[in-house]
């Protein structure tokens, strides 16, 4: 039995890796929000948000975020599995939407702590440099979220990222 389990391990990972198209990256995000503090200042922000996501063909890929932010002394955590569709190549740039499920903690800023859960889409382009290395830029988001349908085009939810494919 352990060597049947063993062949049929082998033989998966050897399947998923003989056409491997991993991808690693992330991005960092610094910037300021346009909604003002109770001082009339714009909120400070900063995300660290790393990716990796494996291509199941040329138009599907399944992946995943963690991200960290802090705005304004508010710390969140989000865990963000997704599925990518690459809609249009244009040449080299391709224009995707990324369908998320995301898990939110948030904590601080004199607030209660809370969680949350939502579902939407992310729109996207990725523009290759090099056969292994990519700038994609994430644009926002649309669905539900915290209990509410919402469009967040927010600092936080636009930005430019860095991929390693291998």
């Amino acid at each position: 039995m352990k060597k049947l389990f063993l062949v049929l391990a082998i033989g998966l990972a050897a399947a998923f890796s003989a056409n491997a198209q991993w991808y690693v990256g992330g991005s960092i995000h610094f910037g300021t929000d346009q909604t003002l503090n109770e001082n009339n200042e714009p909120a400070a922000l900063i995300q660290i948000a790393p990716e990796v996501g494996y291509w199941l063909s040329d138009k599907l890929a399944v992946g995943g975020v963690i991200s960290f932010d802090n705005e304004w002394g508010t710390t969140s955590f989000e865990l963000t599995p997704y599925v990518r569709y690459s809609l249009l190549e244009m040449g080299p740039v391709s224009l995707f939407l990324d369908g998320q499920l995301g898990f939110a903690y948030v904590s601080g800023g004199g607030e209660s702590n809370f969680a949350f859960a939502g579902v939407g889409v992310a729109p996207g382009i990725a523009i290759p440099v090099s056969d292994h290395l990519s700038f994609v830029g994430h644009l926002g988001r649309i669905g539900y979220y915290g209990g509410s349908f919402e469009i967040d085009c927010s600092p936080s939810r636009i930005g430019m990222g860095l991929y390693y494919s291998f």
